[in-house]
């Protein structure tokens, strides 16, 4: 990796667990969470129906819906017009001062959206707050790819902290958190990855943002590699806003990954955003 792309810091403290040190509530709560849906098999297939909701993107209005109208199959496709909030999600990642629900106020493809809400927090003492669903990846897969619209409402962010507003974990044997995540603090929206690499260190890198108003469509897409030829890829109203690469993207030890939608905050003040028309593909 370039040099001005590769950092070796310490990523202790930085919200959701994603680096190492990471507040371990939550990794304990959300993993029994999970466990408790899943039978403990972070795996486990999703019902007929889930499965059959799992559409690709390409929104245009319509009286079937976002998902429904959609053809080919997909890891996840989730517009929150039909079933239930959790419906093709792995479980429901919710705790401290955070939660989620269906909005039928807003949304991109009517009827609902998904609303995550966040209230301010304190560093660490409670562990964080989050307000998000969280989605098991499989044990192995060399691309991800993402597709979602969000709209943020309120970001009030400080000097002490900010939010996140989605994350890709990958866990360790040893319970450590890396992975990408998109953030909006004082400094601005940023990508961040990190990763563990075989020497032990941590490997971070960032790219600034720029999230306009009202809802965008957001796009990421993952190369996975334990070497540094892995990639990043992200656009906002398909312009592209970060592409990182030849950079390390796979943790070398990871045990399990999943992806978190909804907001996150471990220090500062809160804030909430709708998300609609999720898509999730691994390869």
């Amino acid at each position: 990796m370039a040099a001005d792309c590769l950092l070796l810091t310490d990523l202790d403290g930085l919200s959701g667990g994603v680096a190492d040190g990471g507040p371990p509530e939550d990794a304990s709560l959300l993993d029994s969470r999970i466990a408790a849906d899943t039978g403990g098999d972070l795996t486990a297939e999703r019902s007929d129906a889930d499965s059959a909701a799992a559409r690709d993107t390409g929104f245009e209005a319509s009286a079937i819906g976002f998902c429904a109208g959609q053809v080919g199959a997909h890891l996840l496709c989730a517009d929150f017009d039909e079933g239930s909030l959790l419906s093709g999600w792995t479980a429901t990642d919710q705790y401290g001062n955070g939660r989620v629900s269906l909005d039928t106020s807003n949304s991109l493809s009517p009827p609902a959206s998904l609303l995550s809400v966040v209230g301010s927090a304190d560093g660490g003492v409670n562990g964080g707050n989050s307000g998000r669903l969280a989605l098991a990846l499989p044990s192995s897969y060399k691309t991800l790819h993402l597709a979602f619209d969000v709209e943020p409402h309120l970001l009030l962010t400080s000097s002490s902290g900010g939010v996140e507003l989605f994350a890709i974990h990958q866990v360790t044997t040893d319970g450590a958190y890396f992975g990408v995540l998109f953030r909006d603090d004082y400094t601005g929206p940023s990508i961040l990855a990190s990763a563990r690499a075989e020497a032990g260190g941590v490997y971070s890198v960032t790219a600034s943002t720029s999230l306009p108003p009202g809802w965008s469509h957001v796009d990421v897409t993952i190369v996975l590699s334990t070497t540094t030829s892995g990639s990043i890829t992200v656009t906002f109203n398909l312009v592209a806003v970060a592409q990182l690469t030849n950079i390390i993207t796979r943790t070398q030890d990871y045990a399990r990954s999943y992806v978190d939608f909804g907001m996150f905050n471990y220090a500062g003040v809160g804030g909430s955003a709708s998300y609609d028309n999720v898509v999730v593909d691994v390869q």
